[in-house]
């Protein structure tokens, strides 16, 4: 085989090797759009956050969370405000607190910890239906123990 036969087998294989590139952008883009397409068809209206504890039990309101921290879990709905059915969550959820100084949230997976007595908020957001919801947290020293107490209440107002 001469040189430039050698030549024209490389000019199509990174030919190939760009065509494939393509293909691989295109189905990205085909599964965000599939993404939005099912958000649409599941109907998701509000979005509701909840604090579960360590053992995987909702909290009440309001809820204590001691040194073992706590979950922030969410439920899409149909409804507004929590209303109607439960409906699948397309996208992922991304939790944040607007007080790293009296607790974090682990953005993916919603785990809590308190830091330091104080108030923040706890919020989720579902960014493929645009959904939001926040809790107001309150960590406090309980007197006599040696550690934090996560005290959580929903935030009704925020809910969409």
């Amino acid at each position: 085989m001469g040189k430039h036969e050698e030549r024209k087998i490389e000019r199509e294989e990174q030919d190939i090797k760009e065509i494939l590139k393509k293909i691989v952008r295109i189905e990205e883009e085909n599964e965000r759009i599939l993404k939005q397409i099912l958000a649409r068809l599941t109907g998701a209206q509000s979005l509701v956050l909840t604090i579960q504890d360590s053992e995987g039990n909702n909290m009440g309101n309001p809820a204590t969370i001691g040194a073992t921290g706590g979950l922030a879990t969410v439920q899409e709905f149909s409804g507004p405000g929590g209303t109607g059915s439960v409906v699948p969550t397309v996208g992922p959820i991304v939790f944040a607190s607007d007080n790293v100084a009296v607790a974090t949230v682990d953005p993916a997976s919603g785990a809590i910890t308190a830091v330091a007595p104080g108030s923040c908020n706890i919020s989720a957001l579902d960014k493929t239906n645009n959904l939001t919801d926040s809790v107001a947290v309150t960590v406090s020293l309980v007197a006599g123990a040696q550690s934090l107490v996560l005290t959580v209440t929903p935030n009704a107002a925020t809910r969409r």
